[in-house]
């Protein structure tokens, strides 16, 4: 009776030490899976890890076919994004200058009309015309592009110590003879001292360029613009106010969609893309700012959020 006894415990425990083993085999390859899972790799180098596990041995073929299969998209990918940017830069190069060119020749010939006296109404009329749709192709192929550029990665916004309070400045001026041509009153509130943030000027300048443009354009029937800046601890805040007819609560919520445009009547005949608020928007995500609007009848402010130092966010900080 006592043998017996012996010999159950010693089966017992003989049983117990086949699966610690058996256990620790897996913990040890389950681990070196989990390390191999985390680790990003440039090149296909295959999880080798001995057991004798028949289970494991068919996940860790699993996890090898996975892996190389993610690694040929991956260099698919990585080749399809390189032929993308040469087609842009070849469609860059193969539209911009004929464009630029066409409009170029336009101007003369309206020169030439002018200054030779044959100015009949009918003439310009027609030219004007021209000059105004070859105007409006360059602006929506070049916008087409610069969203594209944007969107791969192609653009680059570098950062560094930016005067916001000089360079609002300097981008409300160069509208200058246009905004008076157009009629518009001009409201500046530019701070003093001036804020100075850690950001990238090119991204600030290509954002205001678009906002403005869209308050010009769509904001024309209330002849109004202010720029103005404020700041907190944190962020600066560059506002940007027409009197325009305002955006309607559901279109609000769309307006920063590629290609989305107004369905306003008022709005009708306007030359709209419908790419300038994304580009924007864009431009802002890539250099952690934030584009707001608060919008009502005659009155629309954009408000874009800039973060005075490139500090990480905390996790508890929504800012972007």
């Amino acid at each position: 009776m006592i043998a017996t006894a012996e010999l159950i415990i010693m089966l017992i425990t003989i049983l117990y030490i086949c699966q610690y083993r058996r256990s620790k085999d897996l913990h040890k390859s389950i681990s070196a899976a989990a390390i191999y899972l985390r680790q990003e790799h440039d090149s296909f180098r295959p999880l080798l890890d001995h057991t004798d596990d028949r289970d494991m041995q068919e996940l860790l073929t699993a996890i090898n076919s996975s892996v190389l299969k993610q690694y040929c998209l991956s260099q698919k990918f990585c080749t399809l994004k390189t032929q993308y940017r040469t087609n842009i830069a070849d469609i860059s190069h193969d539209l911009k200058t004929p464009i630029t060119t066409l409009s170029g020749y336009i101007d003369l010939l309206d020169l030439k009309y002018q200054q030779f006296g044959n100015n009949a109404s009918e003439v310009n009329e027609v030219l004007q015309k021209t000059k105004q749709k070859s105007q409006t192709m360059q602006h929506v192929i070049l916008q087409q592009l610069d969203f594209a550029r944007i969107c791969s990665g192609d653009v680059q916004f570098p950062m560094r110590e930016t005067d916001l309070t000089e360079l609002c400045r300097e981008i409300i001026l160069s509208y200058y003879d246009l905004l008076n041509a157009k009629g518009f009153r001009v409201n500046l509130c530019l701070s003093s001292p001036s804020i100075h943030v850690q950001t990238s000027p090119t991204a600030i300048t290509c954002i205001l360029h678009n906002l403005i443009d869209n308050a010009i354009r769509y904001g024309d029937s209330g002849k109004f613009l202010e720029l103005g800046i404020s700041e907190d601890d944190k962020n600066a805040v560059i506002h940007l106010t027409d009197h325009g007819p305002g955006i309607s609560p559901a279109e609000q919520t769309r307006i920063f969609e590629r290609n989305y445009r107004i369905g306003d009547t008022r709005l009708v005949g306007k030359d709209r893309t419908g790419l300038g608020l994304s580009i924007a928007t864009k431009v802002a995500a890539r250099c952690r700012m934030k584009i707001e609007l608060d919008s009502q009848s005659g009155r629309t402010t954009f408000s874009v959020i800039v973060r005075k130092t490139l500090e990480s966010p905390h996790k508890n900080d929504d800012f972007i």
